[in-house]
Parts: C-alpha cells; structure tokens; sequence
C-alpha cells in the first residue's frame, strides 16, 4: 500500500511538472499589445500589419503602465503623455532565441531592444515593434514584456526589467552622442559580458573596465557617461546573469537558423519527439499503475 501511493505521488508530481513546463508557454502562441491612445484607425491600421487573427490574444499598454515602469528611468520627454508603441509577440520552440523587427521607431534600434530583453528575462520569441507614425520607442520594451507574461503566464522578475529599461536608455543615449547605435549596443554588450565573467567589486574596478572596453573599441566618454555606465553595472552585475551565455546562445541559434533555412522544420520535428516521448513515458507510468493495482 505504501509502495502504491509512492507511485501515485511520483505519478501526480511529474504530470504536474510537465504540465506546468510545458503549458506555460506554447510556440506559436500571439499576443499583440496597443497603445491606449491610438485612434480606431492606428489600430485598426496596426492589426492589419500583424495579420491578427481570432486566436491573438489582444491587450492593452496604457501611459500609467508607461509611467510605472519608466519614471525615474527614461526621462520624461521620451516617455510623453501618451502611449502609442504596439507590438506582435511570437512564442517560438526552446532554444529560438530572440530576433526583434522595428517599424516606425526612430531612438532604439532592434539590437538594442534584443539586449534589453534578454536582461529582463524574455527568451524565444519573434517581435516586432510598430508605431503608426516616428516615436523614440523607448516606452514599447513595457508592452514587449507585458505581452511575453500574458502569453507565458510566467511573471518577470521586476528587478531585471528595471535594469532592462535603464539598459535600453543608457545605450540609445550613447548611440545618439557616438552617432553609431549599433557600436553603442556593442559596447555595452562587451561591458555586460565582462561583468558577468569578472564581477567588479568597487567603483575603481567598474571604471578601468569601462575605460579599458572603450579605448579598445576606440570611444571616447565624458563622466557623466562613465558614471551612467558605471550605475548600470553595478545593477546588472547584482542580478548575477551569465550574459556569455545568454547572449552567445540567442546570436548562435538566429544565425543558424539564417544560414540553414530548412532546418527550422527539423527543429519543430525535434519538439514533438520530445513531447510525444513525454506522452509515452506518462503512459507507461499510468500502465503500471494498473498492473499494481
């Protein structure tokens, strides 16, 4: 008796873990987000451009969720009083990474959003970022995650989307004063990386890290950039991420899939085996519970 309900706990255990690993997140799932203040016509212009379907599911960013996730962050001109930025979030299979397309944002560049993202914890999935007439863009990164939670039913941990936002503006500043965003999403990307390999300690450390970066890339800062930066990692290297592997791993898998084309399928092939072996393992567990019994 007691062997049997060892095993019916085993059984109700694993079932649940697999179902909640796997039903949190469903590749192909959509979710699309607007802008509170957009017209009928800029939504109905915005939905079009997703091809939105019966099945997205639809929210809405207002400029209060702007606001609560930005004020002290981004400065107020950039966020405005209104919220206008949308986006289409695309779950994609395990491994996909992130690859992020822009229309109509004209401060932050999909790099950027790409980096900011993966700090904040969003993983796999295939966005775009669309504003029916030029917006900076700063102010869509809040709908982005808001969309990855609604369609994972995962909550993101607010600590790292802080960061994220502060990260996002940080770079797009210093691409603006460089007039080159993608060597400021580089830099940065550098910064990150050695952070997370040799974790700096004072404020001395984080500075000759900085300077040493920027003198190889050949960037010249002023103070109050290094303080910024310096601000900044501190905060990212309290998060304790392994940006090595997290941002190899998105690079690695997009350009894989760039250059071999046809093995996107292969890899849906390789999700279901893994699921369908799933399936029979449950079953086989559910059969010899019926022996025993």
């Amino acid at each position: 008796m007691k062997k049997r309900g060892i095993l019916v706990g085993f059984i109700l255990t694993g079932g649940l873990l697999i179902q909640s690993a796997w039903a949190d997140a469903t590749p192909g799932e959509r979710v699309i987000t607007l802008g509170n203040d957009l017209t009928e016509q800029q939504k109905q212009q915005i939905e079009n451009d997703f091809s939105e379907t019966s099945r997205d599911k639809v929210i809405t960013v207002t400029h209060e969720d702007e606001e609560r996730q930005l004020n002290g962050i981004v400065p107020q001109s950039l966020i405005g009083d209104r919220a206008i930025s949308s986006s289409l979030i695309v779950l994609e299979n395990p491994g996909y990474g992130i690859r992020v397309t822009t229309k109509n944002i004209t401060w932050v560049t999909s790099n950027m959003y790409t980096n900011a993202l993966l700090t904040a914890g969003v993983k796999d999935a295939d966005i775009t970022v669309e504003a029916p007439f030029p917006v900076s863009g700063t102010a869509a990164l809040v709908g982005i995650t808001k969309a990855f939670e609604a369609a994972t039913g995962q909550t993101l941990n607010p600590n790292r989307e802080a960061v994220a936002n502060q990260e996002m503006m940080q770079t797009a500043q210093l691409g603006q004063q460089l007039n080159d965003p993608q060597k400021a999403a580089a830099f940065v990307n550098a910064l990150k990386d050695k952070v997370s390999q040799e974790h700096p300690q004072t404020d001395g450390q984080y500075r000759d890290l900085i300077l040493q970066l920027a003198h190889q890339m050949n960037i010249t800062l002023n103070n109050q950039q290094i303080n910024g930066l310096i601000d900044l990692l501190k905060k990212f290297n309290a998060l304790h991420l392994d940006w090595g592997t997290l941002s190899k791993e998105a690079t690695n898998v997009q350009q894989f899939i760039h250059n071999h084309p046809k093995q996107e399928n292969a890899i849906d092939g390789v999700f279901r085996q893994i699921t369908s072996a799933i399936r029979q393992i449950i079953s086989a567990i559910a059969g010899l519970f019926q022996h025993l019994g």
